[in-house]
């Protein structure tokens, strides 16, 4: 079974931002990743921001609070050697500072 987010922002990588993106994700793996020209069918906007990581359990090591730079560079650090990415959708509460106060993973 698939499933379509829509958020403000998907992060990749520290250098690669994309803002109004849909991602869908098959289980818990990441398939595609495309730009939110027109509305999508069946797809779920969460708003915020997705950071598509290679990760998959390391989320649950991180201690929060954190700030987001923290957060990204730990998650996409290294996305362009790994085969499977994972899609995580982070909210702040403190968006001037950039306090990350929860994070939970995308999945069907």
């Amino acid at each position: 079974m698939k499933k379509k987010f829509a958020a403000h922002q998907v992060i990749v990588s520290n250098g690669n931002h994309y803002k109004q993106y849909v991602v869908e994700i098959e289980n818990k793996a990441v398939i595609r990743f495309f730009p939110l020209k027109e509305e999508v069918a069946f797809t779920e906007w969460i708003g915020g921001t997705i950071i598509l990581s290679p990760y998959n359990e390391l989320i649950k090591e991180i201690k929060f609070p954190v700030k987001i730079e923290y957060l990204v560079t730990i998650l996409t650090e290294v996305c362009n050697h790994q085969k499977s990415l994972y899609a995580w959708h982070i909210s702040a509460e403190d968006t001037l500072e950039g306090v990350v106060h929860s994070v939970r993973q995308l999945q069907t």
